[in-house]
């Protein structure tokens, strides 16, 4: 079992750790603490009384011992009284030693007149437990029964932990036979593999050597084709080869048209989707209609209330003719006219729909005359839509036209120097030469 120790201010010990394991020696020059270390461990199990083992300048001093299940601090000092610290629980015992410190087991033997500790020897006298005692005394330790139990037992564990280190010994012994022998089968493997590291790099470099010369016989090929057209073209002074830069600008234009049918194509189609728009007639038309059917109600009206008024009269009085009351008579006319008006209106209205009609109120008139100038803009936008359309096929008509021109001449220089100056390929099985993936 292992102690680990730690005393902080205790005489010239500032602060110092230490861990105790089985048979422990410390050893130092003279004045370094040895005696302040052990003075500290065994005043744990005494209460040592006073506080001149303070050190200087402090105002206590704490000695901690760690048994693993158990752990114990005592603290004193000239204004703190003992204090014991067991395994969590505070105990202030005064000038005894607690009962929880006592049952760990650390505690002297009585010799005679004195006392040993078996576990904590002193550095000038006791350093071998009973062996510098007087025999009287080895006599009285050694006659307690209890005593010898204790001995014989733990010269029985020390038998047994010997007899286990031995064994533990031996195997690890054999384990280290074996490792030396397993480390031997691989003499010479540090060179061998500098070996292997070395035909790594000069697998790499054939690679790339290999690749370089790949590369240089493709430019060699590609010298050899190039000197074959150059000898083709001895005696052929006519035949001009067009520039990339002459090139370029066609297949952008190609390309424009392409995107020019695309257009057209989805205007023909947002034409084609729009709906017939029936002619609608004029607002004049309709608000004249409607003011002639307004002011024909209001007649009729006026001519119902005189004809009321009429047959309210008494017996005896004398109704004037219509000569003498002109504004009737002048009215009635307007009626007729105004009637004539509303027939003719709905003849036309029904020419229009197809079926009689029966004429919206001004309300309503007025919203058909909001509606107008809509409907107006939308004529006006599919009219616009349509001459769109027809510049743009224009446009597209022009472009192809451009292009064949282009594709025409750009196949009489190819037949005329058997292959394109631009991507090097020459006709295809049908007579047509394919660049970049298209047919020209």
């Amino acid at each position: 079992m292992s102690v680990r120790i730690r005393v902080r201010n205790f005489q010239s010990i500032e602060d110092a750790e230490v861990e105790v394991s089985g048979f422990t020696v410390v050893t130092g020059q003279n004045n370094s603490g040895k005696t302040a270390l052990m003075r500290a461990v065994r005043g744990v199990f005494e209460n040592t009384g006073g506080d001149a083992f303070v050190r200087n300048g402090t105002d206590a001093f704490a000695v901690h011992l760690d048994f693993g299940d158990t752990n114990v601090t005592w603290t004193k000092g000239p204004k703190v009284k003992p204090t014991y610290v067991i395994g969590g629980k505070t105990v202030n015992p005064g000038r005894a030693v607690p009962d929880e410190v006592r049952s760990i087991g650390v505690a002297p033997v009585q010799a005679g007149s004195g006392e040993v500790w078996p576990q904590i020897a002193p550095q000038f006298t006791g350093q071998v437990f009973l062996l510098d005692m007087p025999g009287s005394s080895v006599a009285e330790v050694v006659s307690d029964v209890a005593r010898v139990s204790k001995l014989t037992e733990a010269l029985r564990y020390a038998d047994s932990d010997k007899r286990s280190a031995n064994a533990e010994l031996k195997l690890r012994r054999r384990d280290r036979d074996d490792a030396q022998t397993e480390v031997s089968r691989f003499d010479g493997l540090d060179a061998a593999a500098d070996v292997c590291d070395t035909a790594a790099d000069a697998m790499a470099e054939v690679v790339r050597v290999g690749a370089d010369l790949a590369a240089a016989r493709a430019l060699a090929a590609r010298v050899t084709a190039a000197r074959r057209s150059v000898h083709a073209l001895d005696g052929i002074r006519s035949v001009v080869v067009p520039d990339t830069v002459h090139v370029a600008p066609t297949v952008g234009q190609v390309r424009t048209a392409r995107r020019l049918q695309d257009v057209v194509r989805r205007l023909r189609a947002a034409v084609a989707s729009l709906p017939t728009v029936p002619r609608v007639p004029d607002a004049v038309e309709v608000l004249g209609a409607a003011s002639a059917v307004r002011d024909a109600t209001r007649l009729r009206d006026r001519v119902r209330g005189a004809r009321r008024t009429v047959a309210s009269l008494p017996s005896g009085v004398v109704v004037p003719p219509v000569g003498r009351v002109p504004d009737v008579g002048q009215a009635l006319t307007a009626a007729r006219a105004l009637s004539r008006r509303i027939a003719a209106a709905r003849l036309t209205v029904g020419r229009y729909a197809g079926a009689s009609v029966t004429l919206p109120d001004l309300a309503r008139a007025h919203k058909i005359a909001a509606a107008l100038p809509v409907i107006a803009d939308m004529n006006g936008r599919v009219s616009a839509a349509r001459v769109a359309l027809s510049a743009l096929e224009d446009r597209l008509a022009l472009e192809q036209s451009e292009f064949t021109t282009a594709q025409v001449h750009l196949n009489e220089v190819i037949r005329e120097v058997g292959v394109c100056p631009t991507c090097g390929d020459g006709f295809g099985s049908a007579g047509v030469h394919r660049h970049g993936g298209s047919a020209t």
